[in-house]
């Protein structure tokens, strides 16, 4: 995997995760929609990031 760069998402106040990996599929969506920010903003690293490792 490859790691990027950490972002994340403040549209949604109940997904409170971050992303770090260029090939998650959550990640791309954000990316992709022009909604990422960067950092963590103290979220944790989301589910297939983790699994991913």
């Amino acid at each position: 995997m490859t790691m990027v760069p950490a972002f994340h998402t403040d549209t949604d106040p109940e997904d409170l995760v971050y992303h770090d990996q260029a090939e998650c599929p959550y990640g791309n969506e954000v990316k992709r929609n022009g909604n990422s920010k960067p950092g963590t903003a103290g979220r944790h690293l989301c589910g297939w990031c983790t699994s991913h490792r």
